[in-house]
């Protein structure tokens, strides 16, 4: 699939929770991207949630079916490489769902 076609409903969870939609859809905003370390409190808030991002960053992380375009057209943050993106997604996982103390930062888009 090339990323001009993707629109991400490949993501587990993603035709079941308008939250999760709504997170990738949002939460990559330029203006908001840095704010990703209130996911942390969202995925403890709600089991359900947690269980749709868990599954989607683990796919994602795993999969990697999209580039830095695709990623861009769903989510509106650019980044310059795939490697950088699914380089801040795992560490977002991590902040969220593992052992990392500090809330990653985006690269500069």
């Amino acid at each position: 699939m090339t990323g001009a076609e993707w629109d991400g409903s490949d993501i587990p969870g993603w035709a079941e929770s308008d939250q999760l939609r709504r997170f990738y859809r949002s939460c990559f905003h330029p203006e908001i991207i840095d704010d990703l370390y209130l996911a942390r409190g969202w995925a403890r808030d709600s089991r359900t949630f947690a269980k749709y991002l868990a599954d989607s960053l683990a796919y994602l992380i795993e999969q990697r079916p999209v580039g830095t375009g695709g990623f861009q057209d769903l989510t509106g943050y650019y980044f310059s490489t795939d490697d950088e993106l699914y380089d801040f997604l795992v560490d977002l996982r991590d902040y969220v769902f593992g052992n990392r103390q500090e809330h990653p930062i985006a690269p500069a888009p």
